[in-house]
């Protein structure tokens, strides 16, 4: 470990000296070590991408059944089937083709050149070119672009954010650190993608490439495997039964038909049609198609979705495992209260503008006048982000106080870690902050309500007790003073900053209990500030460093109590997700910076920022908020519910009729009747009348209280609660269809077709108004426009197909009113046992 060594038994180690490496040393380096990059990985290349959307098991299963179609010279139903399985693969892979470029990403955070000594003198390199064991100068302003440990510095501070998500810039100095300490303690280090705040440094590069601190991030990026979302898990498990179903069904038809003595060859024709008319062709494109269009829905809530089902994971999400910095918190330190006049003093932002108040109590800021003539000379930032955060902060404060500096410098004391303050000289006055403690003891009087009077022993302890009451609150707090020609050195005030929650915190967190959602807070920064932040959002529970996750045994209890982590590392956030998935949680993880960037890829649902995120991480995440607010994740949630719910309505409604065909296909085989529906019927049925209302379904607006119930059990399956009643709303269809099809088939057959085909549709009709609730709650619902309008578009288009020439294509023949009257009293049965059994449930209840 370089920070627990001294700087000569790191020359040594590394075979450097104080003029830096000789040309030949380098070269040998290079060969050694390579060149200062981050590995590029093997991204998937755009064909397998698109080979890769044709593993899911429904999709394998429709190939075949495209295969046995082409085969059995069903060609119009073969290019159908082709044509769904090709718009399905498009679209799932313009969703994906991008997912693997976060390491592409991590490389543009490296610097273009360097400052070096080699051969002891000065030179400007590509950054890529250094090797462990160069002599490496920076200054305020400049990017790390690899691991170094310090020789000499002055005035140094860093941020490190990006990998530790602490947003207080480290002081930093050449001094030993003992012990085996996080990241972020290591204070004689400057780590590769951070960036120099304040000061100059002298140092030796003891890490390049992906050996250094955010190589490993991206490693770690590189080796953290996506794993299925639970939708597409439940997908699978389907196609699968659907293909034991089918292959059960066609073996039955076989035996049976076989048995009755009917050629073997004609039965085996007959069972792969019935396999192929079996197959809901149309839910995987429903599927990929709703969820498209929840992608566009989720945009216009200031919600992108990298990938479309990673929606539905979304909603089920039983952890949000939220980073502080820039997420929870604004991600800029912010003055929130100031003691000056011997008062307490709020400060209100209100975005360019803001106010003071005492006791809510609004002041005239001119009575401040002073401390923020103090605070924005005593600076060398400059606004809107250049420099440090706490002088940054500073200036925004005194500007909203009506003071902007300017005032000449002469002279600077700049801070040191030794003697935390800064003085500046300007003509006739010198400005002072810094500790409050150093800052009393180095004065003599102090200004109130413009008045100069000597600083006595109680005003001190008071002022004292007013810093730590700050500091509890985990306010950075510095005081002010200034000193003329005529006087010692007289305090003016204490001014604390925070890095503070964003305003919309409150609610979405709130909301998110309601839901069911448990919320972890996982940050770099110290536990105080941490507790503090927690505590002002509402996140309760038991308080944890990273590193007390290593080795702990109870580790159990800490993953069931602890609500907040702080100190943390990339590596302790993975293993807190893991942790968390270990014991059944769909985890979410939310953040912006580099660091969060393998545990955004590790969760179930990585969410990012866009504005303030880091392309690691939006390149890393499943969604991105665009407007940065942690709000929206409320939204999401809400909407990925909804989504879910519908999709378990399409595929209820789809199914509902499936297996009704089904039944009636082997009513008419086993009976030994000609086929009550013919392919080409039952493939129009399952295109259209099937695919728009399930479409329309996919966009139903949802019912009432969908955030007031807790998240669904991983481990439900998607047709839970409703494969019962599916079968039994399935039989009565099949008798009633039956029973139609038996009275109409020796008169007329083409007729008797035309009638069970037509009051299937009607029927589905009817039960998808159903579905759309398990409730008895017809004056709660939305109203559901696309669903009336794909029913009346299907029920036009089914009537072109009957009273039109092209009934001839499909063997369908024209209906009269009193066909029309039975069609629509057997169609609405299925919807007055559907609705008759919600309001006996909802009576019960």
């Amino acid at each position: 470990m370089f920070y627990q060594k001294p700087i000569k038994t790191i020359l040594h180690e590394l075979g450097s000296r104080n003029e830096g490496l000789t040309f030949h040393e380098i070269n040998k380096k290079l060969k050694i070590h390579g060149s200062n990059e981050l590995k590029q990985t093997k991204h998937f290349t755009i064909l397998k991408i698109f080979f890769s959307q044709f593993t899911d098991p429904i999709v394998i299963v429709l190939i075949c059944a495209a295969l046995l179609s082409f085969f059995l010279r069903e060609f119009t139903d073969a290019y159908i089937i082709t044509a769904i399985i090709i718009l399905n693969a498009l679209m799932g892979f313009f969703q994906e083709y991008r997912a693997e470029r976060a390491i592409q990403m991590l490389s543009k955070l490296s610097s273009p050149t360097v400052k070096v000594i080699r051969n002891g003198m000065q030179h400007i390199i590509p950054a890529k070119e250094l090797v462990p064991g160069d002599i490496i100068l920076l200054e305020a302003g400049d990017k790390v672009c690899a691991d170094i440990r310090i020789i000499e510095s002055f005035v140094l501070a860093a941020d490190e954010s990006i990998l530790t998500g602490e947003s207080v810039p480290v002081n930093k100095s050449a001094d030993i650190v003992e012990g085996m300490v996080p990241l972020g303690e290591r204070t004689n280090m400057l780590f590769s993608g951070t960036t120099i705040t304040t000061g100059k440094v002298t140092g030796i590069v003891t890490e390049t490439g992906m050996q250094t601190e955010l190589g490993k991030i991206a490693n770690m990026v590189e080796n953290t495997e996506n794993s299925a979302t639970p939708l597409q898990k439940k997908l699978k498990t389907l196609g699968i039964q659907l293909g034991i179903i089918i292959l059960i069904i066609c073996g039955i038809i076989f035996v049976v038909g076989t048995f009755r003595h009917l050629p073997w060859l004609e039965m085996l024709l007959t069972s792969i049609s019935l396999a192929v008319s079996a197959i809901p062709e149309g839910l995987p494109a429903v599927v990929t198609i709703t969820l498209a269009l929840g992608v566009q829905t989720m945009y216009k809530k200031n919600v992108l979705v990298r990938k479309m089902k990673a929606i539905e994971t979304l909603g089920s999400t039983t952890v949000i495992c939220s980073d502080k910095t820039g997420t929870l918190t604004q991600n800029q330190m912010t003055v929130t209260d100031i003691f000056a006049n011997d008062h307490i003093i709020k400060v209100h932002h209100i975005e360019d503008r803001g106010y003071f108040s005492i006791n809510e109590e609004k002041i005239n800021h001119e009575e401040l006048k002073l401390l923020f003539e103090i605070a924005s000379n005593c600076n060398n930032a400059v606004l809107p982000n250049i420099g440090d955060p706490t002088e940054l902060a500073l200036l925004d404060v005194s500007l909203h106080g009506g003071i902007k500096g300017g005032q000449k410098k002469i002279g600077e004391i700049p801070f040191d870690s030794a003697t935390k303050i800064m003085i500046t000289q300007h003509k006739g006055i010198e400005y002072l902050k810094g500790s409050p403690e150093i800052i009393l003891n180095m004065c003599t009087h102090i200004h109130i309500h413009d008045k100069i009077t000597k600083l006595t022993p109680e005003e001190k302890k008071k002022l004292i007790q007013e810093n730590i009451k700050m500091a509890g609150k985990a306010l950075r707090v510095l005081g002010f003073a200034y000193k003329t020609t005529t006087t010692d050195f007289v305090f003016v005030g204490l001014m604390g900053m925070i890095d503070p929650p964003r305003e919309e915190v409150y609610e979405a967190l709130a909301t998110c209990q309601k839901a069911g959602i448990r919320v972890i807070m996982i940050t770099g920064d110290q536990k105080d500030t941490a507790q503090a932040i927690a505590k002002q959002v509402g996140i309760t529970g038991e308080v944890m460093e990273g590193k007390d996750l290593e080795g702990m045994e109870n580790r159990d209890r800490a993953i069931q109590h602890v609500n907040i982590y702080c100190r943390v590392n990339p590596e302790h956030k993975v293993r807190i997700l893991t942790e968390l998935q270990v014991r059944g949680e769909i985890v979410a993880m939310t953040g912006d910076g580099v660091n969060d960037a393998p545990a955004i890829k590790k969760a179930d649902i990585g969410i990012s920022m866009s504005r303030k995120g880091t392309d690691v991480a939006r390149e890393a995440a499943d969604m991105v908020l665009v407007d940065d607010n942690f709000a929206s994740i409320v939204n999401a949630v809400h909407y990925g519910r909804i989504m879910y719910d519908n999709i378990k309505k399409f595929v209820k409604y789809i199914l509902s009729v499936n297996f009704v065909e089904i039944f009636v296909i082997m009513g008419s085989v086993f009976v030994g009747l000609p086929l009550a529906m013919l392919p080409i019927q039952i493939l129009r049925i399952n295109l259209v009348t099937d695919s728009l209302p399930a479409i329309a379904l996919g966009l139903d607006p949802g019912e009432q209280g969908v955030m007031q119930r807790k998240p669904r059990d991983k481990k439900e399956h998607i047709l839970s609660h409703s494969t019962k009643f599916i079968l039994i709303i399935s039989v009565i269809e099949f008798v009633v269809l039956f029973g139609l099809f038996l009275q109409r088939q020796n008169a007329d057959l083409e007729k008797a077709r035309t009638l069970v085909i037509t009051t299937s549709i009607v029927f589905q009709f009817f039960v998808s108004f159903s579905v759309r609730s398990e409730k008895f709650n017809f004056r709660e619902l939305k109203m559901n426009l696309y669903l009336v309008g794909s029913i009346a578009l299907a029920l036009i288009l089914h009537l072109i197909l009957i009273y039109s020439p092209l009934n001839i294509w499909f063997k369908f023949t024209s209906l009269g009113a009193s066909d029309w009257l039975t069609i629509i009293g057997l169609g609405s049965i299925g919807f007055v046992m559907y609705e008759s059994r919600k309001y006996i449930r909802k009576l019960s209840t």
